[in-house]
């Protein structure tokens, strides 16, 4: 699991990482712990939480399952749907 290029405009990015955040801070969870739950480095994180890079599908699933939401809420166009944090 890892980068991965996507076509992904810049302020989708920003969201993306915006939104995993937000919910990590919001269950509790360190880099760190998530990072071992999804399989990835605490710095790989935070590089997706400053978007400045871009997780692989796989890795953006991962991450989905470990924050107990679904891929397509991280990656939707519209904040406001989804769960509340």
């Amino acid at each position: 699991m890892g980068r991965r290029r996507s076509n992904m405009p810049a302020d989708g990015v920003a969201v993306l990482g915006d939104r995993i955040r937000s919910l990590r801070q919001a269950r509790g969870l360190t880099l760190a712990e998530l990072g071992r739950e999804v399989g990835v480095t605490h710095s790989f994180l935070s590089q997706v939480e400053r978007s400045l890079t871009q997780p692989s599908m796989r890795t953006l699933t991962a991450i989905a399952s470990a924050l107990d939401i679904s891929a397509s809420f991280l990656v939707a166009a519209r904040p406001g749907r989804g769960p509340r944090l």
